[in-house]
């Protein structure tokens, strides 16, 4: 686990790298209140991230029909690039990538890649305006 130089982090906030995980937060990263970030294999977070208050960032699913606890899990990586805002109650979904410069918008879940400096909103997230 690396939390870069100059980042603030909440109250409430829930963090969790399994062993062998890698869960990196780069400089000047906001994160807000109650947010979650759980890693069981590799989440990457830039630098200057804004997130409001209770984000949830996972690198991993459950399995229909299988406990957790017996290995009931589905992983892979997140990547979140510099200068991104996650608007609160945003869901960052297993697997995904958000391109540097994009916003998710409130209540957004990001289920796939993002495209640099992107707006997107939705569930599932949807781009409703990209930077030429």
């Amino acid at each position: 686990m690396n939390i870069g130089p100059r980042s603030h982090i909440s109250s409430g906030f829930v963090l969790h790298a399994a062993i062998g995980a890698d869960l990196v937060i780069g400089a000047d990263t906001f994160v807000g209140q109650n947010c979650t970030i759980m890693s069981k294999q590799r989440i990457d977070i830039g630098s200057r991230v804004a997130m409001a208050e209770c984000v949830s960032i996972r690198d991993h699913d459950h399995r229909l029909g299988r406990s957790p606890a017996y290995g009931g899990l589905t992983m892979s990586p997140v990547t979140i690039e510099d200068d991104i805002w996650l608007a609160a109650k945003v869901t960052v979904t297993r697997g995904c990538r958000i391109g540097h410069g994009a916003v998710v918008g409130a209540g957004g879940v990001g289920t796939r890649d993002v495209p640099v400096a992107a707006v997107v909103v939705g569930v599932p997230a949807r781009p409703i305006h990209n930077s030429p």
